[in-house]
């Protein structure tokens, strides 16, 4: 009979994919049973890129999951407790949710500007690879009055994170239940 995994992690929003998979890799079934886009963390590209960077409250915000329910059926799987005043105290240590914006009318950046290149996400991670690098490139080649348009059958909250966090202006909107535009805009010039 063989030994379960013991490790000291302890499963809370701000735990990264990466380090979640890595100390428990029967969790990656988990995953995928709460939302099959999941299933993408089966690519070492991902795995190694992706996975390492985003954290369980990030990957719920994309998935349009409960970060408190995910973490609940994670920690379950382990057997880690699943108490709510267990997940208030983990709460603390989450990092503050991505700055974008919520998806309702367009703002005037967006709805003035002309679309200079329209990335399909869902095509690059079935292709292996990740937004990230084409979607910043494409920003940075951005100039005024124009926008970036990233499609994908989720929200792509690391991403808006990431350009937020370069100075890009980013805006999501939901158009159905499993399709989402994120418009970024140019960086404003320094100054």
């Amino acid at each position: 009979m063989t030994e379960p995994l013991q490790t000291s992690l302890v499963i809370t929003p701000a735990t990264k994919i990466g380090d979640l998979l890595d100390a428990y890799p029967t969790l990656e079934e988990v995953l995928i049973a709460q939302a099959p886009m999941f299933a993408r963390l089966r690519n070492p590209v991902l795995r190694r890129t992706v996975a390492r960077v985003t954290t369980v409250e990030r990957a719920a915000g994309v998935a349009s999951l409960d970060v408190r329910h995910l973490v609940g059926i994670l920690r379950e799987a382990v057997g880690q407790p699943t108490t709510d005043d267990a997940q208030e105290h983990d709460r603390a240590d989450a990092p503050a949710p991505a700055a974008d914006a919520a998806p309702d009318a367009l703002p005037p950046w967006v709805e003035g500007a002309d679309i200079a290149e329209c990335i399909d996400a869902d095509a690059l991670l079935d292709a292996g690879t990740v937004p990230l690098g084409p979607v910043m490139a494409g920003a940075r080649r951005l100039k005024p009055g124009e926008a970036l348009r990233v499609d994908a059958t989720f929200r792509p909250t690391p991403l808006i994170a990431q350009a937020t966090r370069a100075g890009f202006p980013c805006h999501v909107c939901q158009l159905g239940p499993d399709r989402f535009a994120t418009y970024i805009g140019p960086a404003p010039p320094e100054g």
